[in-house]
């Protein structure tokens, strides 16, 4: 019997598994007629029975909601479920679960798989199109909401000039490098002259050879786009082809590049995306990240934080070229946490006014989506 045992082992780990994921997808997924008292299912909860009652929707907060109950006894008094009604949020997505105990004294496990009812996107899309107009072409729009799985696409994979976004591989790879421990925020990075934009921006003004901690160069990165501070991060990580090819394998973006000066709005979404998602960073350095892509200053925020609700957090990077061989651009990538859901934007442009109006119809674009998905 041991024999045998090992030597089919990984099959008996393959169908067991594969059991319990089916199962478990089954019942958090799957809508199923109202119960009856003889057609209760089992879960893999020692003493319980359960079943899913009826699809119920909150229209104050556009969510639906299944509500999975397990009784230690076969029956349920009516009244017991209207006292474990709830009214979800935005925080109440996914699958969670909690133990009552009734009046009538029997026990309940109660499973909640909460979604977002879904919206038309073509509806937005059209709405963004008549927006645009003839200008279309040279708007590139990326947007997937986080919470309802939804994307939205103009012009996505088009190449467009990222310019000041292109900072946010450099610092994501930076801070990939001291979550591995190579580096820590309080390494010393020497200044350089050959890597200086200017010789009066926050890095630019120390000597040559003046020693700062690497944590100034990553904040001066995001807080002020300071190119200076991005030039040297490029340099501590190896140069541009070293991080080309770290963007494209550890950050999953397939064309996003200082150098050659090209990104498109997908690529940027997608690391938008791993980063919420927790894909990229540790917990602790995720939450950093974007914190300082929500403090960035005030002529940063022009564009897709301007038009959302003081209330809604919008971690963002932008990027605008002028009065250069490319010509005027204006560029904005967004993570927005809204009041009902979060997703991440990306607007990238390769033809806008002079400096600095190139923000407002991005702006107009920004105020469209939020009220359209909130």
């Amino acid at each position: 019997i041991i024999k045998h045992l090992n030597k089919y082992k990984l099959v008996y780990i393959f169908f067991g598994v594969s059991a319990f994921i089916t199962t478990s997808l089954f019942f958090s997924l799957v809508e199923l007629p109202s119960p009856k008292k003889d057609d209760s299912k089992s879960l893999d909860t020692p003493g319980y029975e359960s079943y899913i009652s009826n699809r119920l929707s909150k229209p104050r907060y556009a969510l639906e909601f299944i509500e999975a109950y397990a009784f230690k006894e076969n029956y349920v008094e009516s009244n017991y479920q209207q006292e474990l009604s709830l009214n979800p949020t935005k925080e109440d997505l996914g699958l969670k679960f909690d133990k009552y105990s009734g009046t009538n004294q029997i026990e309940v496990l109660r499973f909640i798989f909460t979604k977002l009812e879904k919206k038309d996107l073509t509806k937005l899309k059209e709405e963004l199109l008549n927006f645009l107009k003839e200008d279309s072409i040279h708007f590139g729009i990326y947007l997937f909401d986080l919470k309802r799985g939804q994307l939205l696409e103009i012009n996505s994979e088009k190449i467009f000039p990222p310019a000041s976004i292109s900072k946010l591989p450099s610092v994501l790879l930076t801070l990939k490098d001291i979550d591995s421990k190579k580096y820590s925020f309080e390494t010393p990075v020497v200044v350089k002259d050959e890597l200086k934009h200017t010789n009066w921006d926050t890095i630019g003004q120390y000597k040559e050879g003046t020693k700062i901690p690497l944590k100034t160069f990553i904040d001066a990165a995001i807080l002020e786009s300071n190119n200076s501070a991005h030039y040297h991060l490029h340099d501590l990580l190896g140069g541009l082809s070293i991080v080309n090819k770290r963007t494209q394998i550890e950050l999953g973006a397939e064309t996003f590049f200082l150098d050659p000066h090209q990104a498109t709005a997908y690529s940027i979404a997608t690391v938008l995306i791993n980063l919420y998602n927790g894909n990229l960073l540790s917990a602790e350095l995720t939450d950093y990240m974007i914190n300082l892509m929500e403090t960035t200053g005030a002529d940063l925020r022009m564009a897709i934080p301007a038009s959302v609700p003081a209330n809604a957090k919008v971690a963002n990077k932008v990027g605008f070229l002028f009065g250069g061989n490319e010509g005027s651009t204006y560029s904005d990538a967004a993570i927005v946490f809204g009041e009902k859901t979060d997703y991440v934007l990306v607007v990238l442009n390769d033809s806008a006014p002079d400096y600095p109006y190139g923000y407002i119809k991005i702006k107009d674009i920004s105020e469209k989506i939020y009220n359209y998905l909130n």
